[in-house]
């Protein structure tokens, strides 16, 4: 079983490049998968790896491509790689990820509170994008789609804030909204004011999407950006 050994040594030195490199701090999971994992690879067997990162651009798919190249070269073993990121592991969108998370063999991985942590830095980053969407947005004079991007942005804050209390999220915006009450609200850590207006933003951003006859102006846009600042004031005060 020569040929399998130096397939997981080839994955191995997929990872220790990946580490060592400048994009080393963005891997959260890599996993192999499929033949290698199991044990079943004969010699043309490729490596399959599933890479996940707190941001995936055209850069570190550069550098991916370029490690796995170079392994090729050097090992005459071939890297096939799935790059995505690590929103990911929870909500897994294939059943390839879904399989693969549950049966392949773990090269590395973050700590459950490390890969929370990132995703909810991710959420405020997510948030503070949104905001300035939203700002602009009504700058130009289009105040449903600032509404709309100023609820997304509050969303996006309270997501992350529900981590600290769950580990799994509603699917729905109904469902988010009703969890921060449940377990911000009521239990009194943050003013229901701020309850209210999240409901509130959640009826203007569907009124806002969806009903063509209401008018929709500066005000609702600003009374939506303030609650979307205030969330993620609140989820970067507890980061």
């Amino acid at each position: 079983m020569d040929h399998l050994r130096r397939k997981l040594s080839a994955a191995e030195e997929f990872k220790r490049r990946l580490l060592e490199s400048k994009f080393g701090e963005r891997l959260v999971k890599l996993v192999l998968f499929g033949s290698v994992s199991r044990g079943e690879a004969d010699r043309d067997s490729d490596v399959d790896l599933i890479v996940f990162l707190t941001n995936v651009d055209g850069g570190v798919e550069e550098f991916l491509d370029e490690i796995s190249s170079d392994i090729w070269l050097e090992m005459g073993e071939r890297i096939e790689k799935v790059v995505l990121p690590l929103e990911e592991i929870r909500h897994p969108t294939s059943w390839l990820v879904y399989r693969s998370l549950a049966t392949g063999v773990e090269m590395y991985s973050l700590s459950e509170e490390e890969l929370k942590e990132k995703e909810q830095r991710g959420y405020a980053q997510l948030s503070g994008y949104f905001i300035r969407a939203a700002e602009a947005s009504m700058t130009d004079g289009f105040f449903r789609a600032s509404v709309d991007l100023a609820y997304n942005a509050a969303e996006l804050a309270v997501r992350g804030l529900l981590l600290f209390k769950m580990d799994d999220l509603p699917s729905t915006h109904g469902g988010i909204v009703n969890r921060f009450g449940d377990l911000f609200v009521r239990t009194g850590e943050v003013e229901a004011e701020l309850g209210r207006k999240l409901t509130l933003a959640l009826e203007a951003r569907n009124r806002a999407r969806y009903v063509i006859g209401v008018e929709v102006g500066r005000e609702d846009a600003e009374e939506a950006i303030d609650l979307a600042r205030k969330l993620m004031a609140l989820l970067e005060s507890r980061l």
